[in-house]
């Protein structure tokens, strides 16, 4: 079991302070993006706190980050030139294993940025509601923005169970094809699986108020990719010996 952990520990030591940083970052730059939209204002037919998300670009630093996140995690366990892939060959821990234990960090990883996300965007919302005109804001300003704002209602959907299942399977979907990419690169294989995944689920993000043929055919595609993912890590060999001369 005590190598098991070490699988787990060697994952988080390799990637968890840099992306740490990466959503600290992330959050540094939506507050600047919100601050300068709330700064040089709108239109007062469109001052609305939908209009400020949407037209402030904040969604973009998530998806920076969110690409830059999962360039991080598939070099984990790398054979190339990654001094943890030879840790992990001298642990002699199963290749399942080790592909289960990196999922789960994968998936623990994207929920944390999906959740600093949408705790950086309500921080955003009650900004706006403390500085805009008291004649664009009610006190049921930020929930209705929950509603009628496609970003807003991505990450926080309320009581819309479709798209809560949407984010959880997706992230899933991200840990697996993550988890799945250093483990194919030993057997000489690209990997694009996980690049198009993140790209997909991009595309995914915003959630339409009604909308139920997207976010089914994202889980359902993020369901495929993840099944593909683990069929990919169960037929590659075993992690080989390792050079003793390395």
């Amino acid at each position: 079991m005590k190598q098991h952990s070490t699988v787990l520990m060697l994952a988080a030591r390799s990637s968890i302070y840099t992306l740490i940083a990466l959503m600290a970052l992330m959050a540094g730059a939506e507050a600047i993006l919100f601050g300068w939209a709330l700064h040089r204002g709108l239109p007062a037919e469109n001052y609305s706190l939908e209009a400020m998300l949407e037209q402030s670009w904040v969604i973009v630093p998530f998806y920076i980050v969110l690409a830059l996140t999962t360039i991080l995690l598939c070099r984990t366990g790398s054979p190339t030139g990654s001094r943890p892939h030879y840790t992990l060959a001298r642990l002699s821990v199963p290749l399942w294993a080790v592909y289960c234990w990196q999922w789960l960090y994968n998936t623990l990883c994207y929920l944390v940025l999906y959740a600093a996300q949408a705790a950086v965007m309500l921080g955003l919302c009650v900004w706006y509601t403390r500085t805009a005109e008291p004649t664009s804001v009610t006190g049921q300003t930020i929930f209705l923005a929950c509603y009628r704002s496609e970003i807003l209602h991505g990450f926080v959907p309320l009581q819309n169970t479709v798209i809560w299942l949407r984010n959880l399977i997706v992230i899933i979907g991200l840990g697996a094809a993550a988890a799945a990419a250093p483990i194919r690169r030993q057997k000489g294989k690209k990997e694009t699986v996980a690049l198009g995944m993140v790209c997909a689920a991009m595309a995914w993000q915003k959630a339409e108020l009604g909308d139920f043929i997207l976010p089914t055919f994202a889980i359902l595609t993020a369901v495929g990719i993840t099944l593909w993912s683990c069929l990919s890590a169960a037929t590659c060999t075993p992690i080989g010996e390792v050079d003793e001369d390395a």
